[in-house]
């Protein structure tokens, strides 16, 4: 029962479906928000017990519409003697693991029942864990995986209560990024982000938080990872309208920029929760790099050369007018340490590198830049 203007949750009983008693009346809000777990409550029936009973629930609110109300899972029975866990709740996520956090109270001799397995499991056939807090990390999940976690409360060898149930999804395993990115905050409607933040964490820095401003759909963070940082992105939530927010974090060395990350909107997202997870970690290559390259140029050809080793697999060759810009410029991949590169233009000057591949995924730092001049036309001649 969620909002200014909620009114009264009624629960009603009959014997003749004409005249009714009133069991129960809550009024006005009971919960903070919308995410909060619903509130048990019990009602003794025992005054009925033997007779043939109509129950019914009646709802009302105000004339706005912040009075969200809902009921779920009503059972009508033999009183319960091992009350449940209460307040099941997924307080953080991480790529391997969850914290799970409840309440409820032991007697000596009794303990909690943790049940957990990917969603969709069978009850009593997933891993389980005895607990006697109410507090509880459950390590050694598979990351970006979704799982069903079940709590139960052991009373006595054969007094086991129903069980309180949440669902987690780990985040997927952390991103090797280095470099800029941008994070891009955004706001479907129009009118930011209503009081909603979320943090940028890092290990070398303090954490910054950032929103969207009050009139604005969007707002453009410029990150940079550097070699040795690892950066968290969370939502931090705590304002109204979630569902209008969302953030994404693109990859700005490429041409166009490449999304690395996109969000779901706020509604579907934790307070609090880390949402994705990048680091920069730099490993010195293992192919050994090449060296003393020497450029022939003539008039619209360049023979090269230089001294490779034995682990290289192939060369990739990049050159370009002097002062280009190395990853832009064209290549040519040869499997020796020499190349000849055709199609230049007479009387310009370049630039060359080379670099050595012992795989597609270890390469060399490149060797250069060497800069070579193709001859022009001789003086008088005509082209």
């Amino acid at each position: 029962m969620v909002g200014l203007t909620m009114g009264n949750l009624t629960a009603e009983i009959s014997l003749d479906q004409v005249s009714w008693d009133t069991l129960m009346i809550k009024s006005g809000q009971q919960q903070a928000a919308q995410a909060d777990s619903y509130i048990d409550t019990a009602i003794s029936l025992s005054a009925y017990a033997g007779q043939v009973v109509y129950v019914r629930f009646g709802g009302s609110r105000g004339s706005s519409f912040t009075g969200d109300m809902a009921i779920d899972d009503v059972y009508i029975g033999t009183p319960v003697t091992c009350t449940p866990p209460g307040g099941l709740t997924v307080t953080q996520v991480y790529s391997e693991s969850v914290d799970l956090d409840w309440s409820g109270t032991l007697l000596p001799g009794e303990s909690y029942l943790v049940e957990y397995g990917l969603s969709g499991f069978t009850a009593g056939q997933g891993a389980t864990i005895n607990v006697v807090d109410t507090a509880l990390t459950l390590a050694g999940l598979a990351s970006g995986s979704a799982y069903d976690i079940y709590v139960y409360k052991l009373c006595s060898a054969s007094d086991t209560s129903s069980a309180a149930v949440a669902g987690a999804s780990t985040l997927a395993a952390p991103t090797l990024a280095c470099g800029n990115y941008e994070l891009r905050l955004k706001e479907n409607y129009g009118d930011g982000w209503n009081g909603n933040t979320m943090t940028v964490a890092s290990n070398t820095a303090a954490p910054a938080t950032y929103d969207v401003p009050t009139g604005f759909l969007q707002s453009n963070v410029l990150l940079s990872v550097f070699p040795g940082d690892t950066m968290q992105l969370v939502w931090d939530g705590g304002g109204s309208y979630q569902n209008e927010c969302s953030f994404e974090l693109w990859d700005m060395s490429t041409t166009p920029a490449t999304a690395l990350f996109i969000s779901q909107t706020g509604n579907f997202m934790v307070d609090g929760h880390n949402q994705f997870e990048f680091y920069c970690d730099y490993s010195a290559p293992t192919c050994v790099a090449a060296s003393g390259l020497v450029v022939n140029s003539l008039n619209t050809v360049a023979d090269l050369s230089w001294s490779g080793d034995s682990s290289a697999a192939y060369y990739v060759v990049e050159y370009g007018a002097a002062g280009f810009t190395l990853g832009t410029g064209d290549t040519i991949q040869v499997s020796d340490s020499s190349a000849t590169v055709t199609g230049l233009d007479m009387g310009t000057s370049y630039e060359f590198y080379v670099t050595s591949y012992c795989s597609a995924n270890d390469a060399a730092d490149p060797f250069g830049p060497v800069q070579s001049s193709t001859l022009g036309l001789p003086t008088g001649v005509s082209y």
